[in-house]
């Protein structure tokens, strides 16, 4: 285990007990949390951005509202196949891992060493990545300025994410 996290931390509900609870939206306050839980791990697949980092691992950086990082895992192994990632949940200061073959595994950071390997912090990971200055050019160059529609992206895409994607700084 690397030297920047510690023990692993209690699991939220698996995926397919959070679909049944979301389905439940409206009869009950435990449905109507497990569809708003849902709809951020919708979000959150569409919405990481994976970062090339000193250690040889794409890292993204989120900080949900619900606890969700074990449910982004099986999405991520199909995505990234045997290529080793950390997606790090800032507001918890958790960081679920996976390294080569090995399923992946959530871990509590500890912040001192998190802070010094510059996991937490948004200069470091924007200094590593020579592809995110094209992948800002291509948003801009796609985006059609006339059909502008604010209000609708924040409804799609809400401002707290914002500061996770390159496209939208």
């Amino acid at each position: 285990m690397d030297e920047l996290f510690d023990t692993e931390p209690e699991l939220p509900p698996s995926l397919e007990e959070l679909e049944r609870l979301a389905d439940l939206r409206g009869s009950c306050e435990k449905g109507d949390r497990a569809y708003k839980m849902w709809k951020e791990f919708d979000r959150l697949r569409g919405f990481l951005r994976f970062t090339l980092d000193g250690r040889g691992r794409y890292l993204a950086r989120c900080a949900p509202d619900y606890f969700i990082l074990p449910l982004l895992g099986e999405h991520f192994v199909l995505r990234f196949g045997r290529v080793p990632w950390v997606i790090v949940d800032e507001k918890r200061n958790l960081a679920l891992l996976r390294d080569r073959g090995k399923k992946p595994a959530l871990y509590r950071l500890r912040h001192g060493r998190a802070a010094e390997a510059g996991i937490l912090s948004p200069v470091a990971a924007e200094a590593v990545d020579p592809w995110e200055g094209l992948w800002q050019n291509y948003h801009r160059s796609i985006n059609n300025k006339d059909r502008a529609n604010p209000e609708l992206q924040r409804q799609f895409m809400p401002k707290r994410y914002w500061k996770y994607l390159p496209e939208m700084r």
